[in-house]
């Protein structure tokens, strides 16, 4: 009777060590594919962050012509106006 107990306690802890052993090992994959998936994440927002800074470049660029356009339309009007000041002026002498 003792030795069947000793015997049954052996396996059962032996038992007990290889799904503990087990048990540890698919915790270290999940942990191992939690981190791949971090950093495909940080690759794709890395990604997404240049595309938009890229946009944001393009949009700028944008911005500068047509203000650049406007400034040149206003000193056309400014030297219309100039102009048709000058043209009535000469009119009423």
């Amino acid at each position: 009777m003792n030795r069947t107990g000793t015997i049954v306690a052996i396996v059962a802890l032996v038992i007990g060590l290889l799904v503990g052993f087990l048990w540890w090992g698919t915790g270290t994959q999940r942990l191992e594919k939690q981190l791949a998936d971090a950093r495909a994440a940080t690759q794709a927002v890395g990604r997404q962050l240049e595309a938009a800074q890229t946009e944001a470049q393009k949009a700028a660029e944008k911005v500068k012509a047509v203000e650049e356009r406007l400034a040149a339309v206003e000193a056309d009007l400014s030297r219309e106006r100039v102009q048709r000041a000058r043209q009535a002026g000469k009119g009423r002498k």
